[in-house]
């Protein structure tokens, strides 16, 4: 018995990875293609337009703080510990939960939009206030329908079929794009691209729908199972979740607003150019992180907490080799690629680029083991720390950049990505009963290929 679940986790886990690389290819075609086709069919002011818009939608991402991931993570343990019905209550009262919010955003986002200069504001030249009020709400609108897609794979997640609700997401991401491709280069404006886009996804919704209730017709929408305590315990944990969010917006934005305060805009440039380009295994270590994350949930509902231990010593293990594989790719080639990738017009900064090949080796050790508190919901204590260590490195970024530049700035954000090792993974390893030793011992050994494709040794 025990061997058939290994077996079915790995298939499970191997699944997970092709569709998670699968999502990524995806993502790097979207991003190669639709560049130059926009600019082609729409030119420049159009194209930074749509962009505009579609950004201030995309904010309305963090409307449901986190609501739909806590969701899953109760749902996946729930089931695996065979209490279904709960289940179903804790998927009716984060539908009740989510779809309030969303309406309440899209009330709030009609009224004060329709009010506001928008256009002046966004220096929006070639749309009249209607239209952009028209994109503006089909985009929000079809940003906060992500809130019930996330619901659809919390159902699916929580029966171990995460690889194909990825799978799903992702052929409807490109089949969106593809529509909106088509219409573009016909001649669709704004205003049209915005009414396609939304309404391949609301067919999208409908069959995602079709398909949770072929594969767990024991879900079900409706008040029936709501439970009032059940939304609260939700609520106040996706509070502590917002922190992640918030966070990565601190590190990422903010770090770019406050070099541009100090340094000025030029010294924005540099450092955006090569963050960007150094963090090339971040998307794959991040991969590997939503590739485990399921079997985690799963594996601690089932009290399989051995099974979730080797889950997370072979996730480690490859999220540290990838990226130490990357560091020694990128150290002796990063210079030539940025001055043929930016034909030598951003000037390339040796030394901070080794501080950021640093970062992403340290953040290959935490990166992982985050998500073991994250699966469980036991999330409280790291988001905290997450949260102020984010605005100790502004702190800290300020001072450092006064004296030593760019340099400066990259010191402050591997100061975080050590606390944030330090503190991840001693609270994944006492979640786990591991011993730290060991952990360290079995994560410095060379990675196989094996356990690149598998990501999980043979538990008990």
């Amino acid at each position: 018995m025990d061997s058939l679940n290994n077996s079915l986790v790995k298939n499970r886990l191997l699944k997970g990875a092709g569709a998670n690389f699968l999502g990524l290819l995806t993502s790097i075609i979207i991003q190669v293609v639709s560049v130059p086709v926009f600019l082609k069919y729409w030119g420049v002011e159009l194209y930074g337009e749509w962009l505009i818009i579609s950004s201030l939608a995309i904010n309305f991402t963090m409307g449901d703080v986190g609501l739909v991931t806590i969701a899953s993570n109760e749902m996946a343990m729930l089931v695996a510990n065979d209490k279904r019905k709960e289940a179903l209550s804790i998927f009716q009262s984060a539908w009740i939960l989510v779809t309030i919010i969303s309406l309440v955003i899209i009330g709030l986002v009609f009224v004060i939009a329709n009010f506001l200069p928008l256009g002046k504001w966004l220096n929006i030249s070639h749309q009249n206030h209607g239209d952009i009020l028209s994109i503006f709400m089909l985009l929000s609108v079809n940003t906060i329908l992500g809130f019930q897609f996330g619901l659809i794979g919390a159902g699916l997640r929580c029966e171990g079929h995460y690889p194909l609700n990825t799978v799903f997401n992702v052929i409807l991401r490109f089949l969106a794009f593809l529509a909106l491709l088509i219409g573009v280069c016909f001649g669709a404006n704004l205003l049209q691209a915005a009414i396609i886009f939304l309404g391949v996804n609301i067919i999208g919704l409908i069959s995602g729908f079709i398909i949770l209730k072929k594969r767990n017709p024991w879900i079900c929408y409706g008040l029936n199972h709501f439970n009032i305590k059940h939304s609260k315990h939700l609520f106040l944990l996706s509070i502590a979740f917002m922190s992640f969010p918030i966070g990565y917006i601190l590190n990422i934005q903010g770090f770019v607003v406050l070099i541009g305060i100090v340094l000025g805009p030029v010294a924005v440039v540099i450092f955006s150019t090569l963050r960007t380009f150094s963090r090339l295994s971040y998307q794959v270590i991040s991969a590997i992180s939503a590739t485990i994350w399921p079997e985690i949930s799963l594996a601690f509902g089932s009290g399989k907490i051995e099974l979730a231990k080797r889950i997370h010593r072979s996730a480690c293990k490859v999220s540290l080799w990838v990226s130490c594989l990357m560091v020694v790719l990128l150290y002796f080639s990063g210079r030539w690629i940025v001055y043929i990738w930016t034909r030598g017009r951003i000037a390339f900064d040796q030394d901070v680029f080794n501080m950021l090949l640093l970062i992403l080796i340290v953040n290959s050790l935490w990166n992982a083991s985050i998500v073991i508190p994250l699966a469980i919901n036991k999330h409280k204590r790291i988001a905290f720390i997450y949260i102020i260590s984010s605005v100790f490195s502004l702190f800290l970024a300020f001072h450092l950049m006064r004296a030593f530049g760019l340099l400066g700035a990259a010191s402050a954000l591997l100061a975080v990505d050590i606390i944030m090792a330090i503190f991840v993974l001693k609270n994944a390893l006492v979640l786990l009963k591991d011993n730290i030793v060991e952990f360290l011992e079995y994560i410095i050994k060379p990675v196989s290929i094996k356990e690149i494709s598998s990501l999980v040794a043979k538990g008990k």
